[in-house]
């Protein structure tokens, strides 16, 4: 979690989004949220860059 803390501070397109009881590889409906996470951060990082 501290090198996540960390790239948040470092990168400023850094989003760190916790999955409240989530390990470290993802499966069922935390997948579910990862996935959900990276799509909303894709579809608004790609409205800055248009």
């Amino acid at each position: 979690m501290s090198y996540s803390e960390r790239a948040e501070e470092v990168y400023p397109s850094a989003k760190l989004k916790v999955i409240e009881g989530g390990g470290h590889g993802f499966s069922g409906a935390d997948a579910k949220e990862t996935i959900r996470y990276i799509l909303e951060y894709l579809e608004e990082h790609r409205r800055i860059s248009s």
